[in-house]
């Protein structure tokens, strides 16, 4: 992702960031609850905002990195991101978890079946 922006940097990008940061944080609600489809829904709505970010350019002699707002933006950011990855990696293992314990139960009443 990049940090740049058409004016001045910090002006531009934070409010895009901010709006990023709440998409995730939505995301990890979403998640929490299992509410799926609005998980799918707003990871939409966050590759929109992260392309709209990477499509902006720096102001004539505006630094790419942006101001002290744009990089605690950007480390808040990488924060809730972390968390929602660390968040579907614990869903994602559950949801395994769950599907295993399924098949055995199932093998397991598939077998006392046959022997009854």
């Amino acid at each position: 992702m990049t940090n740049r922006c058409e004016a001045r940097p910090d002006d531009a990008v934070v409010p895009a960031l901010n709006d990023l940061i709440g998409s995730t944080e939505s995301m990890i609600a979403a998640l929490d609850r299992g509410d799926y489809d609005e998980l799918t829904m707003l990871a939409g709505v966050r590759q929109g905002q992260v392309e709209g970010l990477e499509r902006r350019r720096t102001a004539p002699g505006g630094s790419a990195r942006g101001g002290p707002d744009v990089q605690a933006a950007v480390v808040r950011l990488q924060e809730r991101t972390e968390e929602l990855k660390d968040r579907m990696r614990e869903r994602s293992a559950s949801i395994m978890s769950a599907i295993q314990a399924l098949q055995k139960r199932r093998f397991y009443d598939a077998g006392t079946q046959r022997r009854e």
